[in-house]
């Protein structure tokens, strides 16, 4: 149900560096929800952790005819699978929701009801799961822009305006008197990340295997680190509330967070914690879905120090994907066995 097209990037043959971005990735988010102080390293971890997940996912965007999709098969293809598993993970945690606060069936049936609108309308067990939305609102975004506008100054062109107009007002309920459905006006953002991805991937490839932008991107990113730290700065960038101090800062930061933990990716697959983080990279989806769940679970029953629900939020959703993937083989087994007998 989780292996969405998100995850599903390179299932002939995966790239371990990207594997292990996206692990990198996920521990920050995680780690960022259960960190509990609005400090210098929660605020800095949230400059990049969800624009990298979007930039990611531009690395594998192909316009719709080097495709060969209609906008019918694209729909099918590639939104319909991502939606589906939107549905179908946010049912689930719902009804764990359900039976673990021992919710009523009217809150239960207005929260089937906030899981349709999204965005800002979902918190506790599912305030991740806004992502979701917004990753598909932006693959459809860029995806058109790239398909009809072929020219890629005009397409960054797009992009930044989108993004510098998505960032100019406070959030959806101040500009517009209600939060946007699926959290749809932080698209604008989205779909910038995206697209950088997107056009810079084949660059990226080479580029992170150089030490000295390593070393620059690193050196950079600690002094922005420092220099928040310090007072000199005080920038923030909340995605999902919408959150931005500054437009300029939001565009351009984020990415050289994004390619040190692409270049750090890259030298820590020749390392022995590869393997680890491989595992982790593989299974994003259905920790970002769940890890939130599991937080409320373990608060319940006292377990409530950050490390402790990190730990488990990590572990725990890929312990169930791993089991629920050898039940279907058994299952898969059994009935093919029945079969041929």
């Amino acid at each position: 149900m989780l292996e969405t097209n998100f995850g599903r990037h390179a299932k002939k043959k995966r790239i371990e560096w990207i594997d292990i971005a996206k692990a990198l990735g996920i521990v920050a988010v995680v780690v960022g929800h259960a960190y509990p102080a609005k400090d210098t390293f929660y605020e800095t971890t949230y400059w990049w952790h969800m624009p990298l997940f979007f930039l990611i996912g531009g690395f594998f965007i192909k316009s719709l005819k080097v495709q060969k999709y209609t906008v019918p098969q694209f729909i099918q293809r590639k939104v319909w699978p991502l939606l589906r598993d939107y549905l179908l993970a946010g049912a689930t945690i719902i009804l764990i929701n359900f039976f673990v606060e021992q919710r009523n069936v009217h809150y239960t049936l207005g929260y089937f009801g906030r899981l349709l609108y999204g965005g800002t309308e979902l918190n506790g067990y599912t305030s991740a799961f806004w992502f979701m939305t917004v990753y598909i609102l932006a693959l459809i975004v860029v995806t058109f822009i790239i398909t009809f506008i072929p020219n890629k100054m005009l397409q960054f062109l797009i992009v930044g305006t989108l993004f510098l107009l998505g960032t100019s007002y406070k959030d959806a309920q101040s500009a517009f008197g209600f939060p946007m459905p699926w959290n749809a006006d932080v698209t604008l953002m989205a779909a910038f990340y995206m697209w950088i991805g997107y056009f810079s991937f084949k660059y990226l490839k080479r580029l992170v295997q150089s030490r000295w932008l390593l070393a620059l991107s690193i050196a950079t990113a600690s002094g922005l680190i420092v220099a928040q730290n310090l007072g000199m700065i005080d920038e923030v960038i909340y995605m999902k509330s919408h959150q931005i101090t500054n437009s300029w800062f939001a565009m351009f930061v984020p990415l050289i967070f994004t390619f040190s933990v692409l270049a750090i990716s890259y030298w820590l697959q020749f390392t022995p914690l590869k393997h680890f983080l491989a595992i982790v990279g593989k299974h994003t989806m259905i920790i970002m879905f769940s890890h939130k769940a599991v937080f409320f679970v373990l608060e319940k029953i006292n377990f409530d120090a950050w490390t402790i629900l990190s730990l488990v939020g990590i572990t725990l959703p890929i312990v169930a994907a791993i089991i629920g993937k050898k039940m279907q083989q058994h299952w898969r087994f059994a009935r093919q066995s029945t079969t041929t007998s």
